[in-house]
């Protein structure tokens, strides 16, 4: 069962905008997230390789000394210059040497050292992930290098393996930072998106609009028929309205035909039996009391026969796309033509409908239930005649009153 609220297209296309845009926003999120981690692991790696390098290049004056404390000591300070971290204790930021039996460590380390293994031939460099003091989390990069030198005098073959880390928080921090200011931007987009789809749903839902104004100014008989123009979308639709609306016009002008029909064929028959019984009552067939109740049962069938072939207009009338009719300008002619009739002589027809008034009906049928109407009228009404308009707001009513 579908919600209330979600039978509007408007509020699922609305709905479905809102799902894609967060499942979107969410999805790139990610992939931004991912993709500035590869970015920072990748400076990361780049600063790894200048540190590496950069002990390369000085590790043939500290070995040169001939100590080990002294080669530390004097690789510490030039490497001290360029991250001051690899001073502080357990700060993540570590450098290690490992030659000829002899381990140079950067004073970060303190005690500890780093059991570091990796694969790596002579100058290449190998980036893996190590765990530090207290299983501290680092990224590190290896590097084997071969160098001869010159120790106390003697050139000596040497074969030196090369660390050097940066705390695995110094990603996370980044990474971290940037999503809260990614979010941000992400929810601002999200949210500019949304109200660009809300404009989008709401021009796209204007010819909609413009059909569903155009059948309540036919159904008011403002006009006949859809505007054809819109997009092609919807031009399949109006084109099958509009005909179904040809389709309603020719069921009403048949049901139309088939009333005059039925008035035309009842009128005869009618007017035979009236004539008979008159000839009856001349002749002393029957008593004047007999033709009297025959007679008045003729005229109730006949009454009733026109108010419903009346009723059966007014329906048929407005039932079919038609244009509205002034009111006031029809009824003014009708009183005019039969005002000339003998018997309205004597009597005062009192007009009250405002000039701006207007009916959903076709005029011929307007005359003709506005005519017996009033030819009903007068020949009950002894002086006046008042026939009123009165628009509601769901119904309009015409009265016509006699004082008979």
């Amino acid at each position: 069962m579908i919600v209330p609220l979600f039978k509007s297209l408007r509020s699922r296309l609305l709905l479905g905008t809102l799902v894609s845009l967060l499942i979107m926003l969410f999805v790139a999120q990610i992939f931004m997230s991912d993709l500035f981690e590869r970015h920072v692991e990748q400076r990361v790696h780049d600063e790894l390789n200048e540190r590496l390098n950069f002990m390369g290049a000085k590790l043939d004056n500290a070995l040169g000394t001939g100590s080990a404390q002294n080669a530390g000591e004097l690789l510490g300070e030039e490497l001290a210059r360029l991250e001051p971290g690899y001073q502080r204790p357990l700060s993540g930021y570590y450098w290690q040497v490992a030659t000829n039996g002899q381990t140079l460590r950067s004073r970060s380390l303190w005690d500890a050292s780093l059991d570091v293994a990796g694969n790596t031939s002579n100058g290449s460099i190998d980036f893996i992930p190590v765990q530090g003091p207290d299983d501290q989390p680092l990224i590190a990069a290896l590097r084997t290098v071969s160098r001869s030198i010159v120790i106390d005098g003697r050139r000596t073959p040497t074969v030196a393996h090369l660390i050097a880390t940066v705390p695995r928080s110094e990603v996370h921090n980044a990474l971290k930072a940037f999503k809260s200011e990614i979010d941000i931007y992400l929810w601002i987009l999200g949210i500019l998106l949304f109200l660009v789809g809300m404009v989008q749903i709401q021009i796209a839902s204007h010819p909609l609009n413009r059909i569903r104004n155009a059948v309540s100014a036919i159904r008011r008989g403002t006009i006949a028929r859809l505007p054809g123009t819109g997009p092609s979308e919807l031009t399949t639709l109006v084109s099958e309205m509009n005909d179904l609306l040809d389709a309603l016009d020719q069921a009403v002008e048949k049901a139309r035909s088939r009333a005059a029909d039925l008035a035309h064929g009842l009128k005869t028959p009618l007017t035979v039996i009236q004539g008979e019984m008159e000839h009856l009552r001349h002749t002393g067939v029957v008593t004047a009391e007999q033709a009297e109740g025959i007679e008045q049962a003729v005229d109730q069938l006949e009454n009733h026969i026109r108010r419903e072939l009346v009723r059966a207009r007014v329906r048929g009338s407005t039932a079919g796309a038609v244009t509205r009719l002034e009111i006031r300008p029809h009824v003014t002619r009708i009183v005019q033509i039969l005002g000339r009739l003998p018997q309205a002589s004597d009597i005062d027809f009192v007009i009250t409908i405002d000039e701006d008034a207007s009916l959903a009906i076709d005029a011929s049928d307007f005359t003709e239930i506005l005519g017996n109407l009033l030819e009903n009228a007068i020949r009950h009404a002894r002086t006046e005649i008042a026939i009123n308009y009165v628009a509601g707001t769901q119904n309009i009513i015409l009265s016509i009153r006699d004082d008979g």
